[in-house]
């Protein structure tokens, strides 16, 4: 699983720079004043604030592969199993598809789900504004594939572009026929009011198709 945990930090690295650079300028600005002897109240106040913000980006690193213990532990998985299965499967941009396991991942979190367990797939998308000056140069619209679970887990998985996006797409609807399919308003709504309801669809649907 090394190789799919490497694949996962270097898709945070980014953010975890942020961090450090945020870490780094709270402890120089500290010892700036400090050394001056003339720091006030705010400056520990911005000083905790950098802190913290810079903690919270390290977070998904420190944390890494909790969310892959606990699955291992709670469904008595077995790891090399787990990575033989991926190793076989097909890697995209944010994830790592085996005919049993999804090891997907972002800027943020990377988690393992059985891909017996989803219950909603679909198509992602979050469009981007660059500004300068107070107005909008351009708009950038970052595709991605959503899933959530039975237990209520979900990510967001970044893709490289729509080709991609769809590939992906197939190979998860192919693979969990009796999942709800495509982005629904009204299946938000279930996930956000009545999950138990959803769920219970998706059960419904794994029965008729004899699976």
């Amino acid at each position: 699983m090394s190789t799919y945990f490497k694949s996962a930090r270097k898709k945070m690295l980014p953010m975890a720079l942020i961090a450090g650079i945020c870490i780094l300028f709270a402890f120089t600005a500290l010892a700036v004043n400090i050394k001056l002897g003339n720091l006030p109240i705010w400056g520990y106040l911005m000083f905790g604030l950098f802190i913290l913000v810079g903690l919270n980006e390290w977070r998904p690193l420190l944390l890494l592969k909790r969310d892959y213990r606990q699955m291992v532990k709670k469904y008595d998985l077995n790891s090399e199993m787990i990575a033989e299965n991926l190793g076989a499967g097909k890697g995209y941009d944010g994830a790592r598809l085996g005919n049993r396991y999804l090891f997907a991942y972002n800027s943020k979190e990377c988690k393992l789900f059985l891909l017996e367990q989803l219950v909603w797939i679909y198509p992602h998308v979050t469009n981007v504004s660059q500004k300068a000056l107070g107005m909008t140069v351009s708009n950038t619209a970052q595709l991605a594939v959503a899933v959530v679970d039975r237990e209520r887990k979900s990510i967001v998985i970044p893709v490289k572009d729509t080709e991609e996006q769809g590939k992906l797409l197939t190979e998860l609807y192919q693979r969990v026929p009796y999942a709800v399919h495509g982005y629904d308003a009204k299946v938000q709504q279930l996930v956000s009011r009545n999950f138990d309801r959803l769920v219970g669809f998706v059960e419904e649907q794994k029965k008729k198709q004899g699976m």
